[in-house]
C-alpha cells in the first residue's frame, strides 16, 4: 500500500537544512533523488536486479523566513610555541549564546552547544524578537574552559573560568559564520583544559570501567604561590599562573609536561596505588633521593606525562620559555638547555628512592627501544658500580600489564606502594614473565639486589642452584678468572656488612643447597 516492495522496512527520515532568510519568497522543491538520465529513484534489491518506487512528485513548498538568528563556526585559543603563537581549537567547552536584556530583565540564554575537536560549534536559529518585542537581538557569546576531563577555575570555590564576547547590537535575522580566537592573556585555561583532555583521553584508551574511570578534574589557575600541584584529598590540581614569578619568570600555565604530570597525580591517587607517599614531602627535584614511597609516586607521574606525549623526554619551560629543565627517561640524563646548556649527571643508578629511575624503569618496559643504559655515560658517583651488561633492553611490554600489576594485584594486603612491591606483583602468580629482562631493567636504574641474594649468575628471579656455586667459583678461582655477578649484592650471598663476595659466600650457598642439616637460605635484598 505504501509502494514498499516486500522485505523493506519503512523508515522515516527526517532530513533539515538551514536556509537563510534572505531566501524569503523563493520556492524550494522536494524531488525524487537524481539518477541519470534523471527523473528516477533507484533501489537495489538483494537479488541485483532494481526497483523503481513510484513518485508522485516534485512537491514544492514557499520559503517563509521568519524573523530567527543562528550562529556557527570555530573556537581557538592562542597557544604560545616561540616565536609564532599558534591557534588551536577548543575541544569539547561549553559555548552559549546570550540575548542582552535592559534592567530591570535579566539577561536570557538562548542556546548553548559544545565544540567539536576541531573546535566546530552550531548555535541556533532562535527567535530573533528583543525584550520590547523588536526585531533583534543584543546578542553576546561566553566560552568556558571546561571538557569532559576538567574545568578551570581561579579559586578552589570559584566559578569556570570562561571569556565574554561583547555585545552585537540589534542584530538581524540571519545565519552567522564566525571564528571566535581567545586573546592570549585569556588562552591559558583552554590550553590547561585541552592538555587535560588529552591525558583524560589517553587514559581510556587503556581503562574505560567504571571503577577505573579519574572522573573530572578541577584545575585552579594559582595566582598566590608559585608552586605546581596535585592536592589529593581535596581532588584538585593547581597551576602556578603567577606573573610575578620573580625567579622564573614564567608560570607553569603553558607547560604542557608539568600539567600531564600533575594529571598522573590524579589518576594514581583516584585509583588506590602508590598513595602512601603524600605526606612529609612537597618540593622534590628529579635526581633527589626521598623513599620508595614517594619516588614510586613521582616516578609514575613522570612516566604518565611521557606516554600521553609518547616521548621519554620530559621538560619544564621558564624564563619566557628561554629556558627548559629536562630529564630523559631513557637514559637517566637530565639537564638544562637555553641560556644554560648543561647536562649534569644520570638519575639511572639512583635505585627505589628516586622518583627519576623510577620512571625510567617503568618506561623501559612501556618502550620499544633496545638500549643499554646502565652506564651509558660516566658521571663518576651517580654512575659508580654500574656499567654497561651488554645485555640490550629488548622488552616491550606496553601498558596493560603495568597497569594490571598497578590495579589488579594486591601485595601485603594493598596495592603497591612503591618500585619493590611492584616486582612483587608482576611476578605473581600467574607472572608477567620476561624475568631476565626485567632484572636488567632494574639494574640500569639503581635497583641492583632484587629477590633474594645468592643468585649470583642472575639468570632467574630467586632461583639459586649450583649454577650460583659455579658461578661464584669461577669469578674466584677460575683460571683465567670469570665475570663478576652482575649484581655484586645478589653475588654476596651471605648478605655480610662488607658486601664483600669471598670464599665464605660458596661456603654459604653449599651449606643452603646440600649441608646436613641445610643451612640457612640466603637473606633477602634490602
Amino acid at each position: 500500500e505504501n509502494g514498499i516492495p516486500v522485505g523493506f522496512d519503512q523508515v522515516v527520515f527526517l532530513i533539515s537544512t538551514r536556509i537563510d532568510p534572505m531566501y524569503d519568497g523563493y520556492t524550494l522543491c522536494l524531488d525524487s533523488c537524481w539518477y541519470p538520465p534523471g527523473n528516477a529513484w533507484l533501489w537495489n534489491l538483494p537479488s541485483g536486479s532494481i526497483y523503481y518506487p513510484a513518485w508522485d512528485g516534485p512537491h514544492c513548498f514557499t520559503i517563509e523566513a521568519y524573523d530567527s538568528i543562528a550562529f556557527s563556526g570555530y573556537l581557538y585559543y592562542l597557544d604560545p610555541v616561540p616565536p609564532d603563537t599558534n591557534q588551536t581549537p577548543m575541544r569539547g567547552v561549553r559555548i552559549e549564546m546570550w540575548d542582552d536584556d535592559q534592567w530591570p530583565l535579566s539577561d536570557q540564554l538562548l542556546a548553548s552547544d559544545y565544540t567539536e575537536n576541531d573546535g566546530w560549534f552550531s548555535l541556533g536559529p532562535v527567535e530573533n524578537d528583543d525584550e520590547w518585542g523588536m526585531d533583534a537581538q543584543d546578542v553576546f557569546f561566553r566560552i568556558y574552559a571546561e571538557n569532559e576531563a576538567a574545568y578551570v577555575t581561579e579559586s578552589y570555590n570559584g566559578d569556570i573560568y570562561r571569556i565574554q564576547i561583547p555585545v552585537g547590537d540589534d542584530l538581524p535575522s540571519g545565519v552567522y559564520d564566525t571564528v571566535i580566537v581567545a586573546p592570549l592573556d585569556s588562552s591559558g585555561p583552554f590550553f590547561i583544559a585541552d592538555v587535560v583532555l588529552d591525558s583524560y583521553r589517553k587514559w581510556l584508551e587503556f581503562r574505560s570501567g567504571p571503577m577505573d574511570n579519574p572522573g573530572v578534574v578541577q584545575v585552579v589557575l594559582n595566582k598566590d604561590t608559585l608552586s605546581t600541584g596535585y592536592l589529593p584529598y581535596q581532588d584538585y590540581i593547581f597551576v602556578n599562573d603567577s606573573a610575578g614569578d620573580a625567579t622564573n619568570l614564567w608560570p607553569d600555565t603553558y607547560d604542557r609536561d608539568v600539567i600531564l604530570h600533575e594529571y598522573g597525580h590524579k589518576i594514581a591517587f583516584s585509583l588506590d596505588f602508590c598513595d602512601t607517599g603524600w605526606v612529609g614531602i612537597n618540593y622534590h627535584v628529579i635526581y633527589g633521593v626521598y623513599n620508595p614511597q614517594f619516588a614510586a609516586m613521582e616516578g609514575f607521574a613522570h612516566w604518565w606525562s611521557g606516554v600521553v606525549r609518547e616521548d621519554p623526554i620530559q621538560v619544564n619551560t621558564w624564563n619566557d620559555f628561554i629556558d627548559t629543565t629536562w630529564v630523559n627517561f631513557e637514559n637517566g640524563e637530565w639537564g638544562r638547555a637555553g641560556s644554560i646548556r648543561n647536562t649534569y649527571g644520570s638519575v639511572n643508578v639512583l635505585g627505589e628512592e628516586n622518583e627519576g629511575a623510577v620512571a625510567g624503569i617503568l618506561w623501559d618496559i612501556y618502550d620499544a627501544a633496545d638500549d643499554d643504559y646502565s652506564g651509558y655515560v660516566d658521571w663518576g658517583s651517580y654512575t659508580l658500580p654500574h656499567h654497561p651488561d651488554n645485555i640490550m633492553d629488548s622488552l616491550s611490554n606496553g601498558i596493560d600489564n603495568i597497569l594490571s600489576a598497578l590495579l589488579d594485584r594486591d601485595v601485603n594486603g594493598h596495592r603497591p606502594d612503591n618500585i619493590d612491591e611492584f616486582w612483587e606483583t608482576w611476578f605473581q602468580n600467574p607472572s608477567y614473565d620476561h624475568i631476565r629482562a626485567i632484572r636488567d631493567i632494574w639494574h640500569e636504574h639503581g635497583e641492583c639486589c632484587v629477590g633474594v641474594r645468592g643468585n649470583a649468575n642472575g639468570d632467574y628471579f630467586e632461583r639459586v642452584n649450583i649454577a650460583d656455586i659455579t658461578y661464584l667459583n669461577n669469578y674466584l678461582f677460575g683460571n683465567p678468572l670469570g665475570p663478576a655477578p652482575v649484581c655484586r649484592a645478589e653475588g654476596n650471598a651471605n648478605g655480610d656488612i662488607q658486601e664483600t663476595i669471598n670464599i665464605a659466600d660458596v661456603t654459604y650457598l653449599i651449606d643452603y643447597l646440600y649441608g646436613i642439616p641445610l643451612g640457612p637460605p640466603p637473606p633477602l635484598c634490602p
